[in-house]
């Protein structure tokens, strides 16, 4: 799990990456929503997208044991989706149209370049999952988001405390 410090420096790395173009909205979208990648993250299509109603469709054909589901997007998700360049009906595709298929080698150039270590892209999923928690998300919503069978799966693997929020959260019982 990233620390706060440690995604905005991931952010800044990707941003510098010049064979993927889009890893640092990549990495903005994903500590936002959460998604798998690579089967959601790359094949999200524009038509998926609600604007109006601030929704993303997780389409039961890219979605872990093909159940769909939907998840809300935020101000940054949102913004992300906005600005990225249409090539075709895939959200992050090459200029042909092509969807992206790995990012494994630029996600390690960036973070190197972050100054972190052992670092793989599923941490995104993780810190979101996690960020949720910290910031008060209930389980069950997180569950949902994360589209997870079991609310056992959310709480062992995506509902860990960085150590800040432990010290920050020992200071609220000081009275």
């Amino acid at each position: 799990i990233l620390e706060r410090c440690e995604q905005d420096a991931l952010i800044n790395a990707a941003g510098q990456e010049t064979k993927v173009p889009y890893l640092q909205a990549m990495v903005i979208l994903n500590l936002n929503i959460g998604l798998r990648i690579p089967s959601e993250l790359f094949n999200i299509k524009r038509t998926d997208i609600d604007f109006e109603s601030k929704t993303l469709h997780i389409r039961g054909e890219i979605a872990k044991y093909e159940k769909s589901r939907y998840v809300e997007l935020n101000s940054h998700a949102l913004r992300i989706l906005k600005a990225l360049p249409h090539y075709g009906e895939y959200v992050f595709c090459k200029p042909t149209g092509k969807p992206f298929k790995r990012i494994d080698r630029s996600f390690r150039s960036a973070v190197k370049r972050a100054g972190l270590k052992d670092v793989i892209p599923h941490d995104l999923r993780r810190s979101f999952g996690s960020n949720c928690v910290m910031d008060g998300v209930d389980l069950a919503t997180v569950q949902a988001w994360l589209g997870h069978a079991s609310i056992d799966t959310t709480m062992k693997h995506y509902a860990h405390l960085v150590k800040s929020h432990k010290k920050e959260a020992i200071k609220k019982i000081e009275g």
